[in-house]
């Protein structure tokens, strides 16, 4: 059995009924997601996040949508800090409602959770936008792992935070320095809060987002992205 988590925003309740429709999707456990709607009762997001720093380094302003992701993610991380079932050492999966899971998804992370424990990596990429563009998605059906360390930025950010597994000694210490610091990051930006070497990504994919998937997000980064940030 492992610990599955997956972010869910209140009124999207088609979403994870979806979701939940996998055979393989019962063992998550839902996290309600940090909605923009929110945010915008309370201000533009500086008070929970250090707008400033990120739009001078992206050079454009950042939404609402992105700030709420990055929020649900680090809400997904306190409960894994939380959860007394795993040990400091154990890794826990989040996920997103839009992922889509392999078949034998239990089966296969098992045996993949096995494997990557005794391993440096904090985290571990089961999902990656670039590597399932134009529908020739390689989905992973047995056998021997394929992945790779990235050995920059480009190779693991901006490209998807839908299936990942996280340390729980990690999720700890990322907590901790929020303590002392706003978040400054996109949740896919995995380069700005974990050393490249200590990260794994895998060629096969333990699941994939449908390239007709609606996604309200990307539709308000499209449109940030034509406002260079001032």
């Amino acid at each position: 059995m492992f610990q599955g988590y997956v972010i869910n925003l209140d009124r999207r309740t088609d979403r994870l009924s979806q979701f939940y429709q996998q055979q393989e999707a019962h063992s998550f456990q839902r996290v309600a997601a940090v909605d923009k709607a929110f945010l915008a009762l309370i201000g533009d997001g500086r008070e929970v996040f250090n707008t400033a720093f990120f739009c001078q380094s992206i050079q454009r302003p950042i939404t609402l949508g992105e700030i709420g992701c990055t929020l649900s993610h680090i809400k997904t991380w306190r409960l894994i800090a939380e959860n007394n079932q795993l040990a400091d050492d154990d890794f826990a999966i989040v996920a997103e409602d839009d992922v889509k899971l392999i078949a034998n998804f239990s089966q296969y992370l098992t045996a993949c959770l096995a494997h990557f424990k005794s391993t440096q990596a904090d985290i571990v990429l089961l999902q990656k936008l670039e590597l399932a563009k134009g529908g020739n998605v390689a989905l992973f059906s047995g056998g021997d792992l394929n992945y790779f360390v990235p050995k920059s930025a480009v190779e693991c950010d901006n490209d998807g935070s839908s299936l990942y597994l996280i340390r729980k000694s990690k999720a700890v210490s990322l907590l901790k320095r929020l303590e002392a610091e706003k978040p400054a990051w996109l949740a896919d930006q995995f380069s700005l809060f974990c050393e490249l070497d200590k990260m794994i990504i895998l060629s096969q994919l333990f699941g994939y987002v449908p390239p007709e998937t609606e996604s309200d997000l990307e539709n308000e980064r499209t449109l940030a992205r034509q406002q260079p940030y001032k």
